[in-house]
């Protein structure tokens, strides 16, 4: 029988464990385990759920689906009608096509309108020779400017700037008497005066 730190080594003979009522190897161990296990789940449990309450999904909405259709289908448009003047209505036409989820979600579907048809009536004349490919894109963008302008005209008339709060005046403050600090009893003249 070996000594240890602490006495004879008890752990090797099961009978001497027996005689001092230690429980075998075998039970000690499992129950060192069932410990463990006790105090590191719960724990790991709890992590997990700060994790889980941390981390967010976010969230798609029918918009955003709109925006991304839309935003695929004119890429699509662009790849099959390049712009020439043979497929520049086609063009115009499949983009406006492609756009049209999204018209639901405009806020002056009228002025989308306007913009939809200005495309085509600007394609034809690109088509028929009447205008170059510079001055296509200059109607586009003149055209553009000027519904984006009558776009914010509406929302700043639908939602008039707020009114400043009306602050009371202040009162004109009263003169007051200087502090004086209270004097101890005694003849003192120099800090108080009594």
């Amino acid at each position: 029988m070996g000594f240890g730190r602490h006495g004879p080594n008890h752990r090797e003979n099961p009978e001497t464990r027996k005689q001092l009522g230690l429980k075998s190897m075998k039970a000690n161990t499992k129950q060192r385990t069932l410990t463990k296990a006790a105090l590191i789940l719960p724990t790991l449990f709890i992590l997990a759920g700060c994790q889980s309450s941390n981390t967010r999904k976010p969230e798609i909405s029918a918009r955003d689906i709109a925006n991304a259709e839309a935003s695929i289908q004119t890429e699509q448009c662009r790849r099959k009608y390049p712009l020439d003047r043979k497929t520049a209505v086609l063009r115009a036409k499949c983009m406006n096509d492609a756009s049209e989820p999204i018209m639901a979600y405009h806020p002056h579907p009228d002025l989308n309108n306007v913009w939809r048809a200005h495309i085509v009536l600007i394609a034809e004349q690109f088509r028929d020779g009447k205008i170059t490919e510079s001055e296509l894109h200059a109607k586009a963008a003149e055209k553009q400017a000027q519904l984006t302008s009558e776009s914010q005209r509406r929302f700043a008339a639908s939602n008039p700037p707020i009114q400043p709060v009306l602050m009371m005046p202040m009162p004109t403050p009263s003169p007051m008497m200087p502090y004086r600090l209270p004097c101890p009893p005694g003849p003192y003249t120099l800090a108080c005066r009594n």
